[in-house]
């Protein structure tokens, strides 16, 4: 097996890179004040993908590669900045973890909103977290050209289902809907914001919406990674007021505050892990 950590500056000279049509899996990690956000829910996805993709178990311990992580933020002291883990065969294993050049929407982009565009696609399989390049790459075109910050997915019966690197949740009345789980990517940001949504008593209904339904949304959000609880302004032609609507804040403010309950948990398990170490 050969496996590496690497910085992101020397992404491109590793020796093995896998190219565009070579199968692999990926997990994208945010780190937030020196700690790795929902570690052990990343790689747990991480490690299904795995199983999904190559139809075996990964010949790592998520032990192992949680502790590769957390070494390779220490060693480059990473902040406030995203890690990548790849994890393909050439033919043998190939495993590489290395920072990767983040964007996070700044406060005036929370409050505008963001606009998406429609666009008739589905994922082969929603629940393999795959090598996105080919799938995205027309559809990106598409966002480029309409100046869309990203693309809401509709699938052959004209339900909106994901976007192409987010999870979708509309406020319907006092209710929030999302796509089913079985039809999704399962986003770790979305299992926390339903999380989120429980500790408020907010009902959250696993249904896909119509695209012709969005007359009836009163708002909508998309979660992720790196965008955490961000605000849709506009699907297409619809205008939503989302960044205003009081459930979309409080949903946002209820998972940021489980952001900072994990991290204080990474925090003392790396101390303890430490104190540990140095007996």
């Amino acid at each position: 097996m050969n496996s590496g950590i690497f910085q992101h500056e020397y992404q491109r000279e590793r020796l093995a890179i896998p190219e565009e049509g070579t199968q692999f899996i990926y997990e994208v990690i945010r780190v937030k004040s020196g700690s790795p956000l929902f570690l052990h829910e990343h790689l747990k996805r991480l490690f299904q993908s795995h199983f999904l993709v190559f139809g075996t178990e990964m010949a790592l311990s998520r032990e192992a590669l949680s502790r590769d992580c957390l070494n390779l933020i220490q060693r480059e002291s990473i902040e406030n900045q995203n890690i990548r883990i790849e994890v393909f065969y050439l033919p043998d294993l190939q495993l590489a973890i290395f920072a990767v050049p983040s964007f996070y929407p700044s406060s005036e982009v929370v409050k505008s909103g963001v606009r998406l565009i429609t666009v008739t696609a589905t994922r082969e399989d929603p629940h393999a977290k795959v090598d996105p390049r080919k799938f995205r790459k027309k559809i990106v075109a598409k966002m480029e050209k309409q100046g869309a910050f990203e693309a809401a997915l509709v699938d052959s019966e004209g339900k909106l289902t994901e976007g192409t690197r987010s999870n979708l949740f509309f406020v319907m009345g006092d209710r929030v809907f999302t796509t089913p789980g079985a039809k999704v990517l399962l986003g770790i940001t979305r299992q926390m914001v339903v999380k989120a949504c429980e500790t408020l008593g907010i009902l959250v209904v696993e249904e896909s919406i119509e695209a012709k339904e969005l007359v009836r949304v009163k708002a909508a959000f998309m979660t992720g990674t790196s965008v955490d609880v961000l605000p849709i302004s506009h699907i297409d032609k619809f205008a939503l007021q989302s960044a205003e609507d009081a459930m979309v804040m409080q949903i946002r403010r209820a998972f940021l505050n489980l952001c900072e309950q994990d991290l204080e948990r990474m925090s003392k398990s790396c101390a303890d892990d430490s104190n540990l170490m140095s007996r």
